[in-house]
């Protein structure tokens, strides 16, 4: 399996840039890697912001989904029978492309209910990590099993369907179909992870290096809400742990030592042992519950992947660049936050070609309503964009900016003398495998 590293900037506020720290993001398709925090100036793709505030039911009306929250069953058991308990619930995810294969983790938190009450569920639901599926076209699941009686370790393996996904908050869901009587374990979520104090034992568990399912390690909770910048997805709001967190654990489970899931892993500094990262689990289960309740499938068929609401698109990823004159005749002129259009987005590649663009103001409009933003930095550009909506639309006043190939490959970036501008209406994020 490949290596393939994403990366994020660690900071004390929200912003594309503020700290050079390194960090890694555990898989992404054709790899077994960890999403990283690195060095300033890295790039920021725009297609995951936009929130707005959704209320979405604890179960899904498209698959009568249900989920365990609450105290875990766990308390005053010794730390083995609590690991022995939680473990089968954590499972070894792989994705497979042309590039190659991918390999995480995922854990299962969702069954689908059944009319039958002695029956059991034929569906379960696995949360993972976007960058874990991420360019993939098919996925499957290795779970294991423990023999209550002998303790013998045995897995099973399951084909895997992609449910949906949220790049913008770095969570998918993939569902796997009950092989005959199996008893197959979900985890118990704990019902409000804003209650999780700094200093709580945690046990995370996952599958680094792609080939060491059921990995266990321990820690405390060292933060509770870190704001870090991750590279393509913006600002996120993590769950800080000690615990040691591997290439391939991205999409595992962090666990109290109630056996409450209290978070999904997602990242951990490459640099520094012990700075590692997991996504609060009322971020998760919110992600994951707005892409199960938007699936839609007929006939066996995939009619709509699941999105979660006020996830946009735009089509332009951005970055800071310190190197740019005013003139071929002048100094550098300073910092600017710049811009290049996706081929997808066709009307800012047909306005703007494949030059680089110097962001000096966005207008965004709201029901007719504009607002003008200031941009100097990635923090005012991250600022505007975060109140886009699907239905907005976003106008850029930019200066191109030229490039000057000279001798011996040394590039100069000189900004265009005329002013311009640029809209595009924001779209609904629905990420797809097709």
């Amino acid at each position: 399996m490949k290596q393939k590293t994403r990366k994020i900037i660690a900071g004390s506020v929200v912003a594309f840039v503020l700290v050079a720290l390194t960090c890694l993001f555990a898989a992404g398709c054709g790899s077994s890697a960890v999403l990283t925090i690195t060095e300033n100036n890295k790039q920021y793709s725009t297609y995951g912001y936009g929130y707005v505030s959704v209320e979405v039911p604890e179960t899904a009306t498209n698959y009568n989904v249900s989920v365990n929250t609450g105290e875990g069953s766990e308390t005053n058991k010794s730390r083995v029978e609590v690991i022995e308990n939680i473990r089968p619930t954590v499972v070894d995810v792989y994705g497979y492309a042309a590039n190659g294969t991918s390999a995480g983790s995922g854990v299962i938190v969702y069954s689908e209910s059944t009319t039958d009450a002695d029956a059991l569920p034929d569906y379960y639901f696995v949360v993972t990590n976007h960058h874990v599926i991420d360019e993939c076209s098919t996925f499957s699941v290795s779970l294991l099993f423990i023999d209550e009686e002998t303790d013998e370790e045995t897995y099973g393996n399951y084909s895997a369907d992609l449910i949906g996904s949220s790049p913008s908050r770095d969570i998918a869901v993939l569902r796997i179909e009950r092989k005959a009587d199996e008893v197959i374990k979900t985890a118990t979520v704990i019902e409000n992870s804003d209650s999780v104090k700094v200093g709580t034992d945690v046990i995370a568990i996952g599958n680094p290096l792609g080939i060491l399912g059921g990995t266990v390690t321990m820690g405390i909770v060292s933060a509770t809400a870190r704001t870090v910048t991750v590279e393509d997805v913006g600002s996120m709001t993590l769950m800080q742990t000690d615990a040691a967190i591997n290439s391939g654990n991205s999409g595992g489970g962090l666990f109290d030592t109630n056996g409450n899931l209290v978070g999904i892993v997602n990242s951990g500094y490459s640099s520094y042992e012990g700075l590692n990262f997991a996504i609060p689990l009322n971020d998760a289960r919110f992600a994951a519950n707005s892409l199960i309740e938007t699936y839609r499938e007929s006939d066996g068929n995939v009619t709509q992947y699941g999105y979660v609401e006020g996830d946009t698109e735009l089509g332009i990823s951005c970055r800071t660049m310190t190197n740019i004159y005013e003139s071929s005749s002048s100094n550098v002129s300073g910092s600017y936050v710049i811009a290049s259009a996706n081929s997808t987005s066709s009307l800012l590649y047909n306005a703007w070609g494949q030059n680089y663009q110097a962001i000096i103001s966005v207008k965004i409009t709201k029901d007719g309503s504009p607002t003008d933003y200031a941009v100097s930095n990635m923090t005012d550009m991250e600022s505007a964009m975060k109140t886009v909506k699907a239905g907005d639309t976003v106008e850029f006043t930019y200066r191109s900016v030229m490039i000057e190939r000279g001798f011996m490959g040394m590039t100069k970036y000189y900004l265009g003398s005329e002013t311009q501008t640029a809209s595009v209406t924001a779209t609904q994020y629905v990420y797809s495998i097709n």
